[in-house]
C-alpha cells in the first residue's frame, strides 16, 4: 500500500460513522493521535484542519488534503505512517493481519506500493 493510500484510508477510517463501543474509542484515539501528527506536519490552514474531518466524504477535499500531503513531505513521515496503519489495524484487524497495511519507506526519490498502481516517475540527473 503507498503512503497516500494508507494515509487517506486511515483519515476515512477515523472518521467513519457507525462504529460502536471500544473498537470506536480506540480508533477515535488512535485517529486523534494521527490527525495531531498531521497537523504539526502540514500547514494549518482553516482549509486543511477541517479536510481531515470532512475528506472521507468529499473529493475535493480528498484532492486537496492529497496536495498537502504531498508538498509537507507527510508521505515519508515514519511516526504519521506508522499513526496510519495503527488507525487501519484498529479499524480492520483482519487487514492489519494479513499485512495489507505494512509500509516501509527509506531514502526514497519516490515510491509506489499497493494494488493496480500505475505511475509516470522523473528524476533530476545531476
Amino acid at each position: 500500500m503507498d503512503p497516500i493510500t494508507l494515509i487517506m484510508g486511515a483519515i476515512a477510517a477515523g472518521t467513519a460513522a457507525g462504529l460502536t463501543g471500544a473498537s470506536k474509542d480506540a480508533i477515535n484515539d488512535a485517529y486523534s493521535g494521527l490527525k495531531t501528527l498531521l497537523l504539526r506536519r502540514i500547514p494549518n490552514d482553516r482549509q486543511t484542519s477541517s479536510a481531515l474531518d470532512t475528506a472521507a466524504h468529499d473529493p475535493d477535499t480528498q484532492a486537496h488534503l492529497v496536495e498537502r500531503l504531498q508538498i509537507s513531505d507527510a508521505v515519508n513521515d515514519p511516526a504519521i505512517l506508522r499513526a496510519a496503519a495503527t488507525v487501519l489495524a484498529l479499524a480492520d484487524p483482519e487487514g492489519a493481519q494479513s499485512g495489507k497495511y505494512r509500509v516501509t519507506v527509506t531514502n526514497s526519490q519516490g515510491i509506489v506500493i499497493g494494488d493496480h498502481a500505475q505511475v509516470t516517475q522523473h528524476f533530476n540527473r545531476d
